[in-house]
């Protein structure tokens, strides 16, 4: 019996330590990870909300299916996921401009207070504050675009540019009414890695909503160490809407790991896609230029994401795209030409701008339930909950959350030892395992002496008999 006992009691243990709590019920609010109020407006039963950066800061499928959106009565409402490009679509213009290239001397580049002239309306020429400038020595050396007739506010201009590969690329855009007094309007580092590969991060770089009417777009660029790189811009556009750019959700990470002055580690505890890292000194650091890598899991290599530079100062921040990537793993390295960070620099977590339309029904107080790995999708398309409603996007009320503004999300991103904790959980398997296979061989010895003890009491038995008889 003991053994009996023995031999079950290590099954149960070995269940017990391999087995999974049973899934939670996708239906119920309280199986969510974060529990959010939702302020619907009065008297419309379609609406839109953009989902907070404390839902997405949860959710741990990567298409974003485990959110839900539940009435006083524990209800799941009907809802459609509303990715950035389609209520954009619905708000944004892309205005075609016309391009000029810029001839002149990298020597001009360096002058303070050039002007451009434009050739015959084909070309744009550098004229310095003594004349043309290094007219011997001419060569592209940036692009005018034409944006007067852009009336709407710009909310990016995207570009259709050649660039060398596998080096990063430091583009810049100013603006001038007169063609000589220009003022910084946006800055951005493209990075091809490939030959005929796409930009890392896209061409398009995002403006603080300017106003073009009558003023040009001055395109410069230029590589490490700012050496003019050999870059050909085909075609621009400029992106306007009137409701500005759709604003991005935010959450402000903690724990980043920094190895010496020129590695930070970050990993994130969820799996909602962010579409960009911005880096703002925590202290004296001057100037850094910083290259961003991801990788999906510990054992892939490191790909190479992003460029940028860091400055000192309040405007020095430096956004670094993600592209379409979907990592969970980033690091963050200081160019080794300067100190690097003398301690971890702010990293806030940007998310591309995602909505969902709800078609609201029973009672209020709504919550939204986000964060739970495994539930299935019940997204349904705008046309499914209302014929028509994805033509008119635009004009459909908008929820809001309830947190509001304030509620500012944070998350700690620091990095998860996973091939440490696997392999403690290995470990802790294999000690089970062996410490059964020990308790079944002790207590198979036991069996096998206590068989052994009754066979000789059997033959002491036999032979007491013989000697009676």
């Amino acid at each position: 019996m003991s053994a009996r006992y023995l031999t079950l009691s290590i099954a149960a243990l070995l269940i017990a330590s391999c087995g999974k709590p049973p899934p939670a019920d996708p239906n119920r609010l309280e199986s969510y990870a974060a529990k959010l109020a939702v302020n619907a407006e009065p008297g419309a039963p379609l609406q839109r909300m953009a989902v907070p950066a404390a839902a997405l800061i949860e959710m741990q499928n990567a298409d974003l299916s485990d959110i839900r959106v539940f009435d006083a009565g524990g209800k799941s409402l009907p809802i459609s996921l509303l990715r950035g490009e389609q209520f954009a679509q619905a708000e944004e213009k892309r205005v075609e401009v016309k391009v000029y290239p810029v001839v002149g001397s990298v020597e001009a580049l360096r002058v303070r207070g050039i002007s451009l002239s434009i050739d015959d309306g084909k070309v744009a020429h550098i004229v310095g504050l003594d004349g043309p400038a290094g007219a011997a020595k001419t060569q592209v050396v940036g692009t005018l675009l034409d944006t007067r007739e852009v009336t709407d506010p710009a909310i990016a201009v995207a570009l259709d540019a050649d660039l060398p590969v596998q080096q990063p690329v430091t583009v810049t855009l100013e603006s001038s009414a007169d063609l000589k007094n220009w003022e910084p309007l946006g800055e951005k580092v493209m990075f091809r890695s490939a030959p005929g590969g796409v930009v890392l991060g896209s061409g398009r770089i995002e403006l603080p909503s300017a106003d073009l009417r009558g003023r040009y777009i001055r395109v410069g660029w230029a590589a490490a160490g700012m050496m003019l790189a050999p870059v050909a811009v085909r075609s621009a556009a400029v992106i306007t809407s009137k409701r500005g750019p759709p604003q991005r959700p935010v959450a402000q990470s903690s724990g980043v790991e920094q190895i010496g002055a020129h590695d930070l580690r970050l990993t994130l505890p969820f799996k909602a896609p962010i579409a960009a890292l911005k880096l703002s000194q925590s202290g004296p650091d001057g100037v850094v230029p910083v290259r961003l890598y991801g990788k999906a899991s510990a054992e892939l290599p490191w790909t190479m994401l992003a460029a940028g530079t860091v400055r000192s100062g309040r405007a020095g921040a430096s956004i670094l795209e993600t592209g379409d990537a979907a990592m969970a793993l980033y690091r963050i390295e200081a160019d080794k030409r300067t100190a690097g960070f003398a301690q971890p620099p702010k990293v806030d977590l940007l998310f591309d701008p995602v909505e969902l339309l709800i078609r609201f029904s029973g009672n209020p107080p709504y919550i939204v339930g986000a964060g739970l790995a495994g539930a299935p999708g019940t997204f349904l398309t705008p046309e499914e909950i209302e014929p028509g409603a994805s033509q008119r996007l635009a004009g459909i009320p908008q929820a809001t959350y309830g947190g509001g503004p304030a509620a500012a999300a944070a998350v700690s991103v620091a990095p998860a030892p996973a091939a440490r904790g696997l392999a403690d959980k290995r470990l802790v398997l294999w000690l089970v395992l062996l410490a059964g296979v020990a308790v079944l061989g002790l207590a198979l010895a036991r069996l096998l002496k206590g068989n052994a003890g009754k066979g000789d009491a059997g033959k002491g038995s036999a032979a007491t008999s013989e000697d009676s008889a």
